[in-house]
């Protein structure tokens, strides 16, 4: 996900678990980049980090919006129905009330990285 849909969907999440106390958003590894270098780096001792390609990604917030109204995310399909309908009237008014219209695009620079860690062996000390 680009950085503008990840904060969409935390606040979609957040919205969700307002709504339904017992909901528990999925982990996402895509959103987990500073917690596998953290543990990585404490396990391991040596990471590298390489950026291997950015690129700039573009949406409107109407379609980012119109796939959470269409259930496109497993997240929609996890709660129930009065749930999900309250959430999305939620996420449709912060949308309104945040942007200047559905229209207004939202841009992000995407990255794809690696994270490289050396494992000790049996016998490293």
């Amino acid at each position: 996900m680009a950085p503008h849909q990840q904060e969409l969907d935390q606040i979609w999440q957040r919205l969700l678990a307002e709504e339904d106390p017992g909901y528990r958003p999925a982990e996402r590894y895509d959103m987990r980049r500073d917690q596998i270098v953290q543990l990585c780096t404490a396990t391991a001792g040596l990471v590298d980090t390489v950026e291997v390609a950015t690129w700039q990604t573009s949406h409107r917030v109407g379609d980012l919006l119109a796939a959470y109204e269409s259930k496109a995310y497993p997240s929609c399909l996890r709660v129930p129905e009065a749930v999900f309908l309250r959430a999305i009237d939620r996420l449709r008014e912060h949308c309104l009330t945040t942007y200047a219209g559905l229209d207004h695009p939202l841009h992000s620079t995407s990255r794809m990285e690696i994270v490289a860690a050396r494992m000790a062996t049996a016998g490293q000390g």
